[in-house]
């Protein structure tokens, strides 16, 4: 198995947890915080489609989030529970899966020798596409125990063990 065996195995294994964690979740339920400080599922979902974006990029695809998109997104932005700040869950549900779609394409017309050459990720990361995708696939689950944690305030079963 090459690296590249191990990046479609995180991708295949992991978009199925994020699509399951927000596919029941009412635009309502998605700005739920349950009175903690962690980030609702709404901008879990935004902020994970950004990050798919990221990744879409590194293999050379083209990612069209809208701009204002991006500014609700992105790290550090505030979070709000207006739910007009935002756009729908199912909105995000579908630019999610077409995203990792077209990563998946992506990276399987990737050839592995482009996935080991250093190149800059951002201005302050310097990194392989490999090193960068398995770092996107490590901020996912990060992410996902935040809508894990906020789906059993909502009430709904257990993702995991």
């Amino acid at each position: 198995m090459d690296i590249k065996d191990c990046l479609k195995y995180m991708l295949d294994t992991g978009f199925p947890y994020i699509k399951q964690a927000i596919e029941d979740i009412s635009d309502e339920e998605s700005l739920e915080q349950g009175g903690l400080t962690i980030n609702h599922i709404r901008w879990n979902a935004g902020h994970l489609l950004g990050s798919a974006g990221m990744m879409l990029e590194l293999l050379g695809g083209r990612h069209d989030i809208p701009e204002d998109w991006k500014k609700v997104f992105n790290f550090a932005t505030e979070i709000s529970k207006d739910s007009s700040v935002y756009p729908s869950m199912r909105e995000i549900r579908e630019k999610l899966s077409e995203t990792y779609d077209l990563i998946s394409e992506a990276l399987e017309k990737t050839p592995v020798q482009e996935l080991e050459i250093e190149k800059e990720i951002s201005p302050e990361w310097k990194a392989t596409p490999a090193q960068a995708l398995l770092f996107f696939f490590k901020h996912e689950f990060y992410h996902l125990g935040q809508i894990a944690t906020l789906r059993k305030i909502l009430g709904r079963e257990r993702m995991f063990g």
